[in-house]
């Protein structure tokens, strides 16, 4: 596939939908691997020629990334463009966001834990393609999500913190909305800092918090890690938070059991609830309820 200039995105006429369902998909998980992007969209007729277009092209961006903030290895990266977002708005007639040519030169370990949260949004919007879910959204930038809570521990003053997760899903089910909210964690940040921020969104849960500011009920907060050393350190300090009592409310998943290429781990016992390390995993997302109008 050569790079067709005269033509909206950048494609042949007969690409088209394949091309803006592509981009959409990029807009929306805002940095994904090369790799994975392929591995999404390969199945729905994209090619790695015509990826090499957009960034010819100008409409994507790449670049490199370390992944592991302790490796070497670098990885293939992508992202949309400004003028990107412009030709797909002008293609679509829907608004599309992009990234700012400063948000594109941030430091590579920002730009690792960016491109980790889009791994999980991709994997998500696969099964959604893939009709495995019922997706109602998923939310890859941080700065949509971020909400207040009050800390108010007996004989100190109340203490307002300001909580940002770094993603969150939606999906339906039979019993209702099912979400997420996301922490994405690379094992930069110490336990105790993660243990307070437990604290907080167990505080804004017993608040009525999911309610109040997500209008979902059955909404939980997963902490996505890159090991099992990281998951235990960080459950127990979630453990710790919560007086040694077990909850569902807060869950727990290895970032690899949870890529474009495991996807299908969502809808099964992949995820350890607070009090269950390391005995019992629990299931995600709902599968998509069965088409009643099918034959």
């Amino acid at each position: 596939m050569s790079l067709v200039a005269t033509t909206p995105l950048l494609v042949e006429p007969n690409d088209r939908a394949v091309a803006e369902y592509a981009l959409r998909v990029l807009a929306q998980c805002r940095f994904v691997t090369r790799a994975s992007f392929l591995a999404a969209l390969g199945p729905a007729g994209l090619l790695p020629a015509q990826i090499d277009d957009w960034v010819r092209g100008g409409l994507i961006f790449e670049s490199k990334v370390r992944l592991d903030p302790l490796g070497s290895e670098e990885v293939g990266y992508l992202a949309l463009t400004r003028d990107g977002a412009r030709a797909l708005a002008s293609a679509t007639g829907q608004r599309v966001e992009a990234r700012t040519p400063a948000m594109l030169r941030r430091p590579s370990q920002k730009r690792g834990h960016d491109v980790c949260v889009g791994e999980l949004g991709l994997a998500v919007l696969t099964l959604a393609r893939e009709r495995a879910i019922d997706l109602v959204g998923v939310e890859c930038d941080d700065k949509k999500l971020a909400f207040a809570v009050t800390l108010a521990d007996p004989g100190e003053a109340p203490e307002q913190l300001t909580l940002r997760p770094d993603a969150y899903l939606v999906a339906r089910s039979a019993m209702g909305p099912v979400g997420f909210l996301i922490e994405v964690d690379r094992g930069t940040i110490s336990p105790k800092t993660m243990a307070r921020r437990y604290r907080a969104y167990l505080a804004w849960q017993r608040d009525g918090g999911p309610m109040r500011d997500f209008g979902v009920k059955a909404l939980r907060v997963l902490t996505v890690v890159p090991t099992e050393a990281r998951l235990k350190a960080l459950h127990n300090a979630a453990l710790g938070a919560n007086h040694n009592r077990p909850s569902g409310f807060l869950l727990f998943a290895l970032q690899d059991d949870l890529t474009v290429c495991t996807a299908e781990r969502w809808l099964g016992p992949v995820a350890f609830a607070l009090g269950t390390v390391p005995q019992h995993r629990v299931p995600l997302l709902p599968a998509r309820e069965p088409d009643s109008n099918a034959a």
